[in-house]
């Protein structure tokens, strides 16, 4: 299989049908700059490319007082997003919120959260 590169805006469009079906979507640390209104769309766009058996991998920054806009603020909007893919978290079936939050960017010193990750399959 040959590999295809290109530009696309799923928060706007359908995947074209010529990209098919995957075995693996990974998003890492993308959603979150997705604005908020059009990131429960275009999960479900993501998880209706997948075979069935695939995973759609995720991260995401995570806390209420995540710097980036469209962050993902509790544990909520996360049960939200999962619901918008019908596929089933992996693991011990739902996302787990340690409560631990970190500085984690320098350019936002006072901004405590964390990185959260989102193992779904499609049945």
């Amino acid at each position: 299989m040959k590999l295809k590169g290109s530009t696309f805006d799923l928060t706007e469009n359908e995947a074209p049908a010529d990209w098919g079906q995957f075995d693996r979507v990974i998003s890492f640390c993308v959603i979150e700059h997705i604005p908020k209104e059009l990131q429960i769309k275009t999960l479900a766009r993501l998880a209706g490319l997948l075979k069935p058996g695939g995973l759609l991998e995720l991260t995401l920054d995570f806390g209420k007082d995540a710097p980036v806009t469209g962050a993902i603020r509790s544990a909520d909007e996360v049960m939200e997003m999962i619901s918008a893919t019908k596929l089933t978290p992996m693991g011990k079936g739902r996302f787990h919120d340690t409560g631990e939050r970190f500085a984690i960017e320098k350019k936002y010193p006072d901004n405590y959260f964390t990185f959260g990750s989102l193992f779904l399959r499609k049945s």
